[in-house]
């Protein structure tokens, strides 16, 4: 297995190249920008789960971003800002530049191939933004007769993850960070050596006390120049219990939050850290996760996961929409304070996930408490296709937009049998100023009708939100409606209007 999982990866960077050199080619003497978008989109529509694709001029100044500033993050990047004509050996010079941090998505990879003119002359480059799990996109290891089940994650040969099932770990060094200094002398010879065998002792921080024998297998891939270790790893089924705490309903979670804040104000930080963090604190309650961050997503007192504090949790992924929560909770924060949802993905489950409310308050401009509940004591089955179908949506919806322009987009996103109804998602649009364009069964409203006065379940203002996040290059987000919770994918369209399409994931409460 293996050697088919060495075989797909190579295939799959072939692929990749092959798909930036069509993409630079077809750049060639093209200087209209509304060109220039549909090239880049047509790149980013085959590898939609990165923040997107750029195009930057000789001088380096960027020209296009898809979708619209979605790259933004990523371009303060002083490696991005440094690429010139001598960065590449030759006109198919794949580089490899990163990983950059992208407030959405965490910290990715940077493809990045030149563009020259007719006449050989450097003009630029492109770059594609991707998590390196594009590496191992939805890899199947099955031989004639059966599949069977594998983990993976990749690390460069310096120690660094860059990709894992826990995501919490991506980004850390295996040789230096104090997550893996229980294991570190048994994974070190995964970094010594280009391939080989070994087995390991591993356990799932915060998950499961049980210390698993882990065998892994590697090999290493290149990509741009860059060498990865590739680390095929035995599965191992983690199906927690989900424990509910006695009261389920959100007033309750909201109370523990607030007496979390008056306790942080007549007390010092290190007393309401400690008073989070011992299981048998003021704040413990059955089945309630409580935790205090600081603006910039470090972990500064947790009730379940007491390794992770001092670490910045950017790179943590929940499982619908592979964002990272903790920037929900920072926005809802810095905003007073608020609840929203998120599905916690379980580290080598298969697939699985619990569906969480959660409420935060900010203490100051630099810090905040909070706690969660599950909604269910079910555990959720999720899946990529979800996500696949809303990205399928907004290219669909792009499309229709470049061959008809903007009023036709509008009418057909409004009729019930066109070509963007489906039997399980829903679109609309807005104006940035919170206007409605259309309306739809996810916002059943009427045309005209500002979005900015609407409130979500739990008192969220849905229609900012989306224009908040149309505005930083979209994304998903989750809607909680009376009658459900809706995961949301907002694209900008430019920069005075959005599309949005939604689905429904799940119940919007617990129920008491």
């Amino acid at each position: 297995m293996e050697d088919a999982l060495h075989e797909f990866i190579a295939n799959q960077t072939k692929e990749i190249d092959a798909d930036m050199q069509h993409t630079a080619a077809a750049l060639t003497g093209v200087e209209d920008e509304k060109n220039i978008t549909d090239i880049l989109y047509e790149l980013y529509w085959k590898y939609p789960d990165g923040p997107g694709v750029y195009r930057a001029n000789a001088s380096g100044d960027v020209i296009v971003t898809v979708p619209y500033t979605s790259m933004n993050d990523a371009l303060n990047n002083p490696e991005l800002q440094a690429i010139m004509e001598s960065s590449f050996s030759n006109a198919t010079d794949l580089r490899l530049e990163g990983p950059v941090y992208t407030q959405a998505y965490g910290e990715v990879m940077c493809l990045i191939l030149p563009v020259y003119t007719v006449d050989g002359v450097y003009d630029g480059y492109i770059c594609l933004g991707q998590s390196p799990e594009i590496l191992t996109n939805r890899v199947s290891l099955c031989s004639a007769d059966s599949c069977e089940r594998y983990d993976v994650w990749i690390a460069r040969p310096d120690g660094t993850v860059l990709w894992h099932p826990n995501s919490d770990l991506i980004g850390h060094n295996i040789q230096t960070s104090h997550l893996f200094d229980e294991f570190r002398p048994e994974m070190l010879p995964i970094l010594e050596k280009s391939e080989g065998e070994t087995s390991y002792r591993y356990r799932v921080l915060g998950y499961d006390t049980t210390v698993l024998e882990k065998q892994a297998v590697w090999r290493t891939v290149e990509i741009g120049g860059a060498p990865f270790r590739v680390v095929l790893i035995n599965y191992h089924y983690v199906n927690p219990e989900v424990v509910l705490p006695e009261n389920m309903t959100d007033v309750y979670l909201q109370d523990i939050v607030r007496s979390m804040y008056l306790y942080a104000g007549s007390h010092s930080k290190e007393q309401t850290f400690t008073e989070i963090n011992d299981p048998n604190g003021l704040f413990a309650e059955k089945g309630v996760l409580t935790f205090a961050y600081d603006m910039n997503g470090t972990v500064l007192a947790h009730s379940t996961l007491p390794h992770m504090i001092g670490e910045q949790r950017l790179n943590y992924r929940e499982a619908y929409s592979a964002t990272n929560p903790i920037i929900s909770m920072i926005s809802r924060a810095s905003q007073g304070g608020g609840f929203t949802h998120y599905y916690t993905p379980i580290p080598y489950s298969d697939h699985m996930a619990t569906f969480d409310l959660c409420y935060v308050q900010s203490v100051d401009d630099t810090w905040f408490v909070g706690a969660s509940i599950p909604v269910t004591d079910t555990l959720f089955t999720y899946s990529v296709e979800t996500r696949d179908e809303l990205h399928k949506n907004l290219e669909n919806a792009r499309k229709y937009l470049n061959e008809h322009g903007m009023e036709k987009t509008l009418e057909e996103l409004m009729n019930p049998s066109g070509a963007f109804q489906t039997n399980n998602s829903s679109m609309f649009a807005a104006w940035y100023n919170g206007t409605l364009l259309t309306t739809s069964d996810i916002l059943p409203y009427e045309i005209g009708e500002n979005t900015f006065s609407m409130v979500s379940y739990h008192g969220g203002s849905i229609g900012r939100e989306f224009v908040i996040l149309a505005k930083s290059g979209g994304g998903f987000t989750y809607y909680d409606t009376d009658t459900g919770v809706y995961l949301i994918y907002i694209e900008p369209v430019d920069d005075t209007w959005y599309i949005g399409t939604g689905v429904r994931v799940g119940d919007s409460h617990p129920s008491t």
